[in-house]
């Protein structure tokens, strides 16, 4: 029992130390972007065009080399940084499904034909849970708010970023100090949900 848990505990270290950079580049610039306010902009690009951006991260998410694990903060940095949740969707589903190193091994071992057969049903199946998400949310099912959102400081009228007596200085120690806390956050809950799916 002891030797199996040993194991266990191995196992998942190894793997935190595998996606470790993703959590240090994704989190800080995702955490940054909210912070800023510019994730409403990105959530109205996004939201203009619901069809083509859940076909671009069915894409994207192709050609992305994240397995099952590393794909999981690079999710949680776009749904911080205010991307709807179909295209994440998408990208979710697509990335650990197929990439181009998966591809081309299943070209040798199952051959061309099922290999571009696996690589349609990828392209389907995350296209299809985009859809499926985007029509749940417009249909109000399921709420945008997600946790990973609601939980992080953005500017907005509740909440200004800087009063008109602060200095920049000021200001710009408090956009940092908070920046540190957010990233921190953040990174703990990831961490902490990621641990769980190891085990």
């Amino acid at each position: 029992m002891i030797n199996e848990l040993l194991r266990i505990g191995e196992f998942i270290l190894k793997s935190l130390v595998h996606v470790w950079p993703y959590l240090v580049v994704t989190i800080p610039i995702a955490v940054a972007i909210r912070m800023s306010g510019f994730s409403k902009h990105i959530a109205k690009v996004f939201g203009r065009r619901p069809f083509v951006s859940i076909i671009l991260s069915t894409l994207v998410g192709a050609v992305s080399p994240f397995c099952s694990c590393s794909v999981i903060p690079v999710i949680a940095s776009l749904l911080i940084g205010g991307v709807p949740l179909a295209p994440v969707m998408s990208f979710w589903l697509a990335s650990p499904s197929m990439d181009p190193e998966m591809f081309f091994l299943s070209v040798t071992m199952i051959g061309w034909k099922l290999a571009i057969w696996r690589l349609v049903a990828t392209f389907m199946m995350s296209l299809l849970a985009g859809l499926i998400t985007h029509l749940l949310v417009k249909k109000k099912w399921i709420t945008e708010d997600a946790t990973l959102k609601s939980q992080l400081y953005s500017c907005n009228n509740k909440t200004p970023c800087a009063k008109g007596t602060e200095t920049k200085k000021s200001a710009r120690s408090n956009f940092i100090k908070k920046l540190l806390r957010e990233v921190y956050s953040a990174s703990f809950m990831v961490l902490k949900f990621m641990c769980l799916a190891y085990f």
